[in-house]
């Protein structure tokens, strides 16, 4: 009999979730029993149905409701279910609790390399709870992160970072530059991520200082958090002011890195692997990053883009200018993006290693449910 998987994510728009709702598409149709909640309306509803995957259109609204608790643990009672992954916050708060004295076992996924500590006691109650069998990390520094932070069990937590499939993205529409004031020819970087202090966006708006204004380089950033005082006082004080393009936050990501000639990431800290530079590499656009954990090795310095070391905001500029000064070698550094994900960070690839935990989890669970115990604390 097949593994039966129970999924508690929000499968809202499909750009977003689609490196994670894709796993489950495909474990749907290799065979596997997967039943998935998530909130009503999602547009992944019908794609998972279509792969046999039967989808229950609901997902708890807060934290440790006793009435979510109740629903998700009626429902692991009733299907049986060998495996239950939670994805985010409301369902972890509340699966980790349903699940008690019961011998499905739980993944609790995580992709921030950060906010979890041994010491806190608040943990124990969710990222730390005992009753977790598996952490999925979306990368090695993930990984490392949590096992330091475990108790016991450090075996727990694997790493599988969410692949891509460079398919998903042929026939994107690249957006229009001109109707964002991007004048015809030029290079135009794009950063893609809501502004927060862990994207080191000080540094890049320093790094503009190192990019030779003959390369007629524009910047567009999209996302939120750019109304910062010192983002703004930064931002008046480049040299490129007049070719920085704040959009805020923007539901076209991908047809913006269609239309750019490169990418840029600046983040200081706390990455896994990020899910933009994901996309600029698959559609075959040069990226320039800093050397932080989670994204560390993604991408080949001198090969398919740049990587430079974090906070240095001069080696962030140079890079750009770099990129900036040789188109033709820009472009097939963009091609090498591309092949180095089909060949190194592939969907495929992450589908068989979760398919590989699910089945080792699934044989303890029928184990444990045969011998009438429910363990929770063995690695995998």
């Amino acid at each position: 009999m097949a593994p039966s998987i129970l999924v508690l994510s929000e499968y809202g728009a499909v750009v977003p979730v689609r490196p994670e709702a894709e796993v489950f598409v495909a474990l749907a149709r290799s065979g596997f029993a997967v039943t998935v909640m998530t909130p009503p309306g999602g547009p992944y509803a019908e794609r998972l149905r279509a792969a046999g995957a039967r989808v229950i259109e609901w997902h708890p609204e807060r934290k440790a409701s006793r009435a979510a608790i109740r629903r998700i643990r009626a429902e692991l009672v009733a299907a049986r279910h060998d495996v239950m992954f939670l994805f985010n916050n409301r369902a972890l708060a509340n699966g980790v609790w349903a699940a008690l004295g019961l011998p499905v076992k739980v993944v609790a996924y995580r992709g921030y390399d950060g906010n979890v500590a041994w010491w806190d006691p608040t943990n124990y109650l969710k990222l730390l709870h005992p009753r977790i069998d598996a952490y999925w990390c979306n990368a090695e520094s993930v990984r490392e992160t949590i096992r330091r932070n475990l108790p016991f069990g450090r075996d727990r937590a694997v790493s599988i970072p969410k692949g891509h499939d460079v398919r998903w993205y042929e026939g994107t529409p690249p957006a229009d530059l001109a109707a964002l004031g991007v004048p015809a020819g030029a290079f135009t970087v794009t950063f893609a991520a809501n502004v927060r202090p862990m994207k080191g966006m000080p540094y890049l708006l320093s790094a503009t200082r190192f990019v030779p204004r003959e390369l007629d380089v524009h910047l567009l950033v999209a996302g939120q958090g750019m109304d910062d005082p010192e983002l703004r006082r930064l931002l008046e004080a480049s040299p490129m002011r007049d070719r920085i393009h704040v959009l805020g936050l923007r539901d076209d990501v991908a047809s913006l890195l269609a239309a750019s000639d490169g990418y840029v990431l600046s983040s200081v800290k706390g990455e896994s692997l990020t899910k933009s530079l994901m996309e600029a590499m698959c559609l075959g656009i040069p990226p320039v990053v800093t050397d932080v954990p989670g994204n560390r090795g993604i991408v080949v310095d001198g090969e398919c883009g740049r990587v430079v070391p974090r906070r240095d905001a001069e080696a962030l500029g140079r890079a750009i200018a770099d990129l900036a000064s040789d188109r033709a070698r820009a472009r097939a550094w963009g091609a090498a993006a591309r092949e180095r994900i089909r060949g190194h960070w592939s969907h495929a690839a992450t589908v068989e290693r979760v398919a590989a935990l699910v089945r080792r989890l699934a044989a303890r669970a029928r184990a444990d449910r045969g011998a009438g115990v429910a363990g929770a604390t063995e690695g995998v």
